[in-house]
């Protein structure tokens, strides 16, 4: 007797088709604590935005390929009539929260990455308030890469580099010597 091919459900707007592997076969579910992505219709446009910041065609059902712009991703949504080329982080902000609460209002980043589109790092933001977020990450940035290239001493208008292994006293005893 043949086996019968496997059926899958339509799945309406809103909600995430299984991922498939080759052959177009059903991927196995996916790992305990980890949650479908979550897709909501784009307010006048035939496209939907994941929390996972993707966005698809409702014709063709498929992610779009975004391309990127000073690192921010975005995407040409076109309905026939209209063309409109729109930052992923809009997308999915007007999918999942709706309008901004007031006109002007940006799409900001939480963790400064302008490619990380994801719902939960996204927000509703004044153009001061993502200057100012903009200038905190930009800070952190540069204190993070300074750390990796070690301390300096910027005390006297000079930079030199603290050579931190060896005024440490932690390396005392553990048999860490000077070279």
């Amino acid at each position: 007797m043949p086996e019968e091919p496997l059926r899958l459900p339509d799945f309406p707007a809103g909600e995430a088709e299984p991922e498939r592997g080759r052959g177009g076969a059903v991927s196995p579910a996916a790992p305990a604590g980890a949650r479908s992505e979550r897709w909501r219709p784009v307010p006048d446009w035939p496209y939907e935005a994941s929390d996972r910041g993707r966005v698809r065609s409702l014709a063709r059902g498929v992610p779009l390929k975004p391309q990127r712009d000073d690192g921010y991703r975005y995407v040409e949504l076109t309905d026939g009539r209209r063309r409109w080329r729109v930052h992923v982080a809009r997308l999915v902000l007007l999918a999942h929260r709706g309008e901004p609460p007031e006109p002007g209002m940006e799409a900001c980043h939480r963790n400064g990455r302008r490619w990380d589109n994801r719902l939960a790092n996204l927000y509703w933001g004044t153009k001061p308030q993502n200057r100012r977020d903009r200038e905190e990450h930009r800070r952190r940035r540069e204190a993070r890469r300074v750390a990796r290239a070690g301390v300096t001493d910027v005390s006297e208008g000079e930079s030199r580099e603290i050579d931190v292994a060896h005024s440490c006293p932690l390396g005392t005893g553990t048999g860490v010597s000077r070279p």
